[in-house]
C-alpha cells in the first residue's frame, strides 16, 4: 500500500507540475484549460502525500517545493498588496471625480439575492454596476433598491446601472452567440469612459471557443482604438489567465497595448470567482476579470457569494486628467 501511494504521488506531482507550467504556454485545449487553475492545489496534496510516505525530510522538501510551484503557477496569490479593500465615504453621491468604481456580478439568471447584492454595491461605493445573466425578473426586483443609479440600460440579460449618464449603449453579438458584450460610454465627471459589460461565450465546445475568440479579438481592437478615452472591460469572461485568447488582450497592437489585468495589477489573493457547485464548496477558478486601458488601477477586490455561482468583483480606477 505504501509503495502504491508513493508511486501514485510521484505521478501526481509530475502531472501537476506540467499542468501548472502550462499557464505560461499558449494553448486552446478546453479540457486542459479547466485543469490548469486547480493543478497547483492537487500538486500540493500529491507532494504532501509523497513526503508522508517517505520521510520527514522529504515531506519538508516536497512541501517547500510544491509551495514554490504554486506561487509561480498563480502569480499574485497570497502576496500582500496595498489597496485590497475599496473604502470610500458618502455612498449617496459621486465622491471623488478622479476615480470610478465599477461593481460586477453574474447573478445566475436571477438567483442572486438582491439585498446581498445591493449591500455589496453600497460597501464598495460603486459608481457603475454591471450584471450578467440579469433576467427581467431580477432587474425588476433590484431596480427599486438602486435608487442612486438612475441611468440604467438593460439589453438581453445584461444590465449597466450608473450614477452618471450613459451616452451610448450597444449589445454586440456574434452570429449564434447568446452571450454578448454590452458596449457603453459613461459620462463621468472627468470625461467619457468606455465601459464594456462582458459576458463571453463559454468555450466548452469548438463553436463556443471560436465565438469567444472573436469576442476577445473585438476587445483587443477596442483597446488599440481607444485613443485617450479610458476603457474598462469587466464581467464574466468565461476564461482563466491560462487562456491564450484572454492573454492576447494584453499583447494587442504588437505588444504596445497598455491594457492590464486589474487583479494582477492591484488585487489580492488568488482571484478565484467561480465554482461549478454553488453552495457546496469554495470557488476554485478565476473567470471574472477587469481589463483596464488608458487609466490606472487602484484596487481590485473579489467579494463574497451573494446567491450566485460567481463571486462579485469590484475595481477602482483612477481616471486621467
Amino acid at each position: 500500500m505504501r509503495q502504491l501511494l508513493t508511486k501514485t504521488s510521484i505521478l501526481g506531482v509530475v502531472l501537476c507540475v506540467v499542468l501548472s507550467a502550462l499557464r505560461y504556454v499558449s494553448f486552446d485545449n478546453v479540457f486542459l484549460l479547466g485543469l490548469v487553475p486547480v493543478a497547483p492545489w492537487f500538486l500540493l496534496i500529491s507532494a504532501l502525500v509523497l513526503g508522508a510516505t517517505l520521510s520527514p525530510r522529504v515531506l519538508l522538501a516536497t512541501a517547500i517545493g510544491s509551495l514554490v510551484v504554486v506561487g509561480l503557477a498563480m502569480p499574485g496569490a497570497g502576496v500582500p498588496r496595498t489597496g485590497c479593500v475599496i473604502e470610500r465615504e458618502n455612498t449617496a453621491a459621486p465622491t471623488d471625480e478622479n476615480t470610478i468604481v465599477v461593481y460586477s456580478q453574474n447573478v445566475l439568471f436571477g438567483a442572486a439575492d438582491p439585498e446581498e447584492v445591493v449591500a455589496q454595491v453600497v460597501a464598495v461605493d460603486a459608481d457603475v454596476v454591471v450584471f450578467q445573466e440579469a433576467v427581467t425578473g431580477f432587474v425588476d426586483r433590484i431596480s427599486p433598491r438602486l435608487v442612486d443609479y438612475p441611468h440604467v440600460v438593460t439589453v438581453g440579460n445584461q444590465t449597466v446601472a450608473s450614477r452618471w449618464p450613459i451616452n451610448t449603449a450597444e449589445r454586440l453579438l456574434f452570429e449564434t452567440d447568446t452571450h454578448g458584450l454590452l458596449d457603453t460610454t459613461i459620462d463621468a465627471p472627468r470625461g467619457e469612459v468606455r465601459l464594456i459589460n462582458v459576458h463571453a461565450t463559454p468555450p466548452q465546445v469548438p463553436a463556443g471557443r471560436e465565438l469567444q475568440k472573436r469576442q476577445f479579438d473585438f476587445l483587443a481592437q477596442v483597446v488599440v482604438d481607444a485613443g485617450e478615452m479610458p476603457v474598462i472591460a469587466m464581467g464574466d469572461f468565461n476564461a482563466t489567465r491560462a487562456d491564450r485568447s484572454f492573454r492576447a488582450l494584453f499583447n494587442s497592437n504588437g505588444g504596445n497595448s497598455d491594457a492590464v489585468d486589474a487583479h494582477r495589477t492591484a488585487g489580492c489573493g488568488f482571484g478565484v470567482t467561480w465554482t461549478p457547485f454553488p453552495g457546496l464548496g469554495p470557488s476554485w477558478i478565476g473567470i471574472d476579470h477587469a481589463v483596464i486601458s488608458g487609466a490606472d488601477v487602484e484596487t481590485f477586490v473579489v467579494l463574497d457569494y451573494a446567491g450566485s455561482d460567481h463571486k462579485a468583483t469590484a475595481v477602482e480606477v483612477a481616471l486621467p486628467g
